[in-house]
């Protein structure tokens, strides 16, 4: 099975009517299967994040074997699926943002879109460049720590 691999990073503007422009480049990297279908949801770093419909679905099956019965899955899952959102790139690469996620992850007009693997992430475009600098040591030890305990075939 092909996975989804998506990467780059693109600065875009949000419209007043909370759409932005989905990057050309980026459209090229999304798989037939997609459809151009997303789901779109709140992510852990105040920012936004959207699967390729078909990714989220393995996502949910997964998250579905976790226990209804420990209030921190509980609160995991809440966490998970509060405010996902279903959303499409119309017919002139746009893709509307729902304003709930728009007020959860601070975004008024500039944003970065940051893709990688089968993620793409919407970031108000200030606090990106505040998280990519924050503890930079750290996240390498993070890194290291990581990659380390991976067998990784080239």
């Amino acid at each position: 099975m092909q996975k989804t691999d998506f990467n780059g990073e693109y600065p875009v503007t949000l419209d007043n009517k909370s759409r932005i422009l989905f990057p050309a480049a980026l459209k090229k990297q999304v798989p037939a299967k997609a459809k151009y279908t997303f789901m779109m949801l709140r992510a852990t770093d105040k920012c936004l994040a959207m699967y390729a419909k078909h990714d989220w679905e393995i996502l949910s099956n997964t998250v579905r074997k976790i226990s209804h019965f420990n209030q921190d899955n509980i609160d995991a899952l809440r966490f998970l699926f509060d405010g996902a959102t279903e959303v499409m790139i119309d017919s002139s690469n746009r893709i509307m943002i729902p304003k709930t996620l728009l007020q959860y992850a601070g975004i008024k007009k500039d944003i970065i879109i940051k893709a990688y693997l089968n993620r793409i992430e919407i970031w108000d475009e200030q606090r990106f460049h505040q998280h990519r600098v924050k503890d930079i040591p750290g996240k390498q030890k993070k890194i290291q720590k990581v990659l380390g305990e991976m067998t990784i075939e080239w």
